[in-house]
């Protein structure tokens, strides 16, 4: 998936956005979730993402933009990610959304 013109891909290294949902989005439906990770320092490392706490999944070795789709129960949801590189450094994103 390319980055949208909404999201587009940062310059720095290493880098963790959340492209969507916005913050205090207000969602029907699906939850669709977007993050965009950058690292070009080897050697790979890893993208986590959680949803209100818990792990949801985690993807290794690979830069990029990562899209995923939940249903969640209506009310406030948090969603963080944890982008790590080889060398165990890491950043952290976040953005709560509401679900009706």
């Amino acid at each position: 998936m390319l980055p949208s013109a909404a999201c587009p891909v940062s310059p720095l290294s290493p880098s963790l956005t959340f492209c969507s949902p916005l913050t205090a989005a207000v969602i029907q439906g699906l939850v669709s979730i977007e993050i965009q990770a950058n690292d070009y320092a080897p050697p790979p490392g890893s993208v986590i993402l959680y949803v209100d706490g818990n792990l949801q999944t985690r993807i290794k070795g690979q830069n990029g933009t990562y899209s995923f789709t939940f249903g969640l129960p209506p009310g406030i949801h948090s969603f963080a990610a944890k982008g790590e590189d080889g060398w165990g450094n890491y950043l952290t994103a976040s953005t709560v959304a509401r679900v009706e």
